[in-house]
């Protein structure tokens, strides 16, 4: 049984992030890099909830084709809303810490031993 693009893009995607979260040396590209794992997740989880031919959850012709299940899309949108409330704090903490330390890097940072 073979794996549809899209979880395999997801799953090459995560860990492409995965790779970009560990090697990154400024907090900018970890913010970016959990934000791509973010979007696999997503896109994994669509790519499992996704089947040809399935028609809408509601309406009137519910009978006459299957119909898709609803609870991955519901996910999906919980994790995009949740996803960006961490970007968003995961920003603003970034730029407080920048303009507090003048400094962007990992490094920098853990030689400062911030208070």
């Amino acid at each position: 049984m073979s794996m549809p693009i899209s979880e395999l893009a997801a799953i090459a995607l995560f860990f492409i992030s995965l790779y970009g979260l560990i090697v990154g040396r400024r907090v900018m590209q970890s913010i970016i890099a959990l934000s791509m794992m973010e979007t696999a997740a997503v896109v994994f989880i669509v790519g499992i909830g996704f089947s040809a031919g399935d028609g809408p959850p509601i309406g009137p012709e519910l009978t006459a084709v299957p119909v898709a299940d609803p609870l991955p899309q519901a996910l999906v949108i919980t994790a995009i809303i949740i996803g960006l409330a961490v970007k968003a704090v995961g920003v603003v903490m970034f730029i407080s810490l920048s303009r507090e330390s003048k400094a962007t890097d990992w490094a920098t940072l853990n030689s400062k031993g911030m208070d």
